[in-house]
């Protein structure tokens, strides 16, 4: 019978810990501000960033991202053989109309050139991707496409 009763103990446990520590997202409280580093990840083809920073609202209703500012900093792109073209910090800040959806604690916002990705850890952490594949038009180079890569994000409530 002690065998039968730890097992049961060992059983339940195993439960609290799954239901505790990630099956699904974490929800974030409305309004919250998060912020943190974004870092190189999967390198891009012709492109390179060497980091940035990130940081995004959740709306009122806690459904989804309000607001997102992102600064990259230290790109190089070759977009055509002989080109390199450096330093070319770009930032912005995108308010949404309507707020780019969280479900089951994840989100996506497609802007298009850059795609963010994350996911809620907790109600206080998130972590994801940033894909950013820009695609330009020049008098003397035509139109080309700067493949940066991915970067990896991770972002704290403030």
């Amino acid at each position: 019978m002690v065998s039968t009763k730890w097992g049961q103990i060992a059983v339940a446990l195993l439960f609290v810990l799954l239901f505790t520590t990630g099956c699904g997202g974490a929800n974030p409280q409305p309004g919250a501000v998060f912020a943190g580093p974004m870092e190189p990840g999967t390198a891009g083809d012709n492109a390179s960033i060497e980091g940035g920073e990130l940081e995004f609202t959740i709306a009122e209703n806690g459904e989804g991202i309000a607001t997102l500012t992102y600064a990259l900093g230290g790109s190089t792109c070759i977009p055509k053989e002989g080109v390199v073209m450096e330093g070319g910090d770009r930032s912005s800040t995108v308010e949404a109309t309507q707020p780019f959806p969280i479900q089951g604690g994840s989100f996506e916002v497609d802007m298009g050139d850059i795609i963010l990705k994350g996911k809620f850890n907790s109600p206080t952490e998130a972590s994801g991707t940033m894909e950013v594949s820009i695609t330009s038009v020049d008098s003397i180079l035509g139109s080309f496409t700067c493949d940066y890569g991915t970067l990896n994000w991770s972002a704290q409530m403030k």
